[in-house]
């Protein structure tokens, strides 16, 4: 699928999927993703990042990692 950049809403929605190597994303791959995230916030819009839940557990990981490169909290629903 190509990614899409074009932002028609004050939110946009990024679903990460388990990339084809299977490891997970780690820090180097997550790091224009967080610039993008930033650069979205920035401009006053909600982002939601979603990543695939797999099963070796990496989701998580790349989800504090995501977190961590932005430097803010996450907000979770309830």
């Amino acid at each position: 699928m190509p990614q899409m950049f074009e932002i028609t809403s004050d939110f946009t929605y990024i679903r990460m999927h388990l990339p084809s190597q299977g490891l997970g994303y780690g820090k180097r791959a997550l790091q224009s993703w967080a610039e993008r995230a930033a650069a979205w916030s920035a401009r006053g819009l909600d982002v939601f990042v979603y990543f695939n839940n797999d099963m070796e557990g990496h989701a998580i990981k790349d989800a504090q990692t995501l977190k961590d490169l932005l430097g803010t909290p996450v907000m979770s629903e309830t």
